[in-house]
């Protein structure tokens, strides 16, 4: 379209397949609507509920903090367990084998160097033992037809930063806040993963550019016609979405789920980005986290 420029025209790097990239982007949507969950995904099974996944994911991202891999392992990990959950039931004493697993599967196919069983299970306090994690592996992989190249927020957030371009580095210490903050929240799996990453960086644009630029006006454009044309949506469609990580973001700090927000109050790591007063005191996140935007978004 005209005044959009084409992020892909002069990108040299090999790495991120410029030529196949359109291809790719269509595909992970694809996906992402094929493998779509709905809130209730979790009403098959008798032994677990909304707030043991939100317990196990919230020590899934302890783990993973600790043990110093990508956020796309715990992000696909996450996608892996619930799809799990979606096709199988499980008993309570083996979702916490279950989520180890999710998380080797995934650092398996997204890390070089993916942490031992036995570190893991060491992690659980010892709960298994070496061939319970192999056991389950065999039967995760199984349910989920070994489909492990499943779409996460983290997929297509390169492809909008490269449509923000430039994006300013707190913005995306915000956004990569905002998706890990909303990871344990059962409500945010009724939005997709494109919509997710979109979602987390518009918020997070609205929170940073304003404070770095001079001015509440300065937020009010972030979402450029280059924005909407590359992720396929508008500022308005993702209201529900960023109403929901306004919300997580207010309720951070006394929640009794702390796994991300201290992971992002590393200073060395993260700038101590969950720290920072401008999260909760900003127009954008005051506005999106009102009662009467709940209301009007469901």
């Amino acid at each position: 379209p005209e005044g959009v420029p084409d992020i892909d025209k002069d990108d040299i790097n090999a790495f991120c397949n410029p030529q196949y990239a359109r291809d790719i982007i269509d595909y992970l949507h694809e996906q992402e609507h094929r493998y779509k969950l709905s809130v209730n995904f979790l009403s098959k099974q008798q032994d677990v509920d909304a707030n043991m996944r939100t317990i196990l994911i919230d020590w899934l991202i302890q783990v993973q903090n600790h043990l110093a891999i990508s956020a796309d392992t715990l992000h696909l990990s996450v996608v892996l367990l619930d799809r799990f959950l979606t096709l199988q039931k499980i008993q309570l004493a083996k979702l916490q084998l279950l989520g180890i697993t999710c998380l080797l599967v995934a650092s398996k196919f997204e890390d070089r160097y993916p942490p031992t069983i036995s570190k893991l299970i060491h992690l659980t306090d010892n709960t298994y033992v070496y061939n319970d994690v192999i056991r389950m592996e065999r039967l995760l992989l199984m349910v989920v037809g070994y489909q492990v190249n499943l779409p996460t927020p983290i997929a297509f957030l390169d492809r909008y930063w490269k449509a923000m371009c430039p994006v300013h580095p707190k913005v995306i210490d915000v956004c990569c806040y905002l998706l890990d903050l909303t990871l344990p929240d059962l409500h945010i799996v009724r939005f997709a993963p494109s919509m997710r990453a979109a979602a987390a960086l518009c918020l997070a644009a609205k929170i940073i550019v304003p404070a770095e630029e001079g001015g509440p006006s300065a937020g009010e454009n972030v979402w450029t016609p280059a924005m909407k044309h590359y992720s396929h949506l508008s500022e308005s469609q993702m209201v529900p979405c960023m109403h929901r990580m306004a919300r997580a973001l207010v309720k951070a700090e006394k929640s009794k789920f702390q796994g991300a927000y201290e992971k992002f109050g590393s200073q060395s790591m993260y700038g101590g980005v969950s720290n920072w007063p401008l999260l909760t005191t900003c127009d954008a996140v005051k506005e999106l986290s009102t009662k009467e935007l709940l209301t009007k978004s469901g």
